[in-house]
């Protein structure tokens, strides 16, 4: 092969293989998500929406939904529950694994209900989303997501466990 046949050879192996393993084999996930969230915030800036809250006013924000949506867990009220999730739970969409959409209600209340808003005295923000997330306990840091819809209702996004140490940086210390 001439050198040109080998360039065009060697730069579609290349382009196969991160086809192949997607961007996110190549650790280039964490790099677009940190650039896509600078981006939004430089955005929010130059429109003048930067979110200008305290910690306090966003926790106690956020603390209000996780409260209100345990409500609607431990009833099993599911249009509660939908009314104040960001996306439902397969199993909960399912009409005929209702009981296991209960089930999973009740394991969420068990989890979160063990915590308080003390407990998450780290936040992070924009216009957009909220992440709440506590201090490193035995390894463990827990991180709780929130996002707006449309309307610009706060709403819960998901739950993260996230067991390292208070020297790495980890998903649940950023804006998911």
């Amino acid at each position: 092969m001439n050198k040109k046949q080998n360039t065009v050879f060697i730069s579609l192996i290349a382009i196969g293989v991160v086809i192949f393993a997607g961007y996110e084999g190549f650790g280039w996930k964490k790099y677009f998500n940190d650039f896509e969230e600078k981006v939004a915030t430089a955005w929010e800036t130059i429109e003048g929406k930067q979110d200008t809250r305290t910690t306090e006013e966003v926790t106690a924000e956020a603390w209000q939904v996780i409260e209100e949506y345990l409500g609607y867990a431990k009833a099993h009220d599911l249009e509660g529950v939908r009314k104040l999730s960001y996306k439902l739970s397969p199993t909960c969409e399912n009409v005929s694994k209702i009981e296991e959409c209960y089930a999973l209600m009740d394991s969420v209340h068990a989890i979160i209900s063990l915590f308080t808003k003390d407990n998450f005295n780290h936040a992070l923000w924009n216009t957009k989303k909220i992440t709440l997330f506590t201090d490193y306990k035995d390894g463990t840091r827990v991180a709780l997501y929130f996002i707006r819809d449309n309307d610009h209702v706060l709403k819960i996004n998901g739950m993260k466990f996230c067991f390292s140490n208070e020297s790495t940086s980890d998903e649940c210390s950023s804006l998911r």
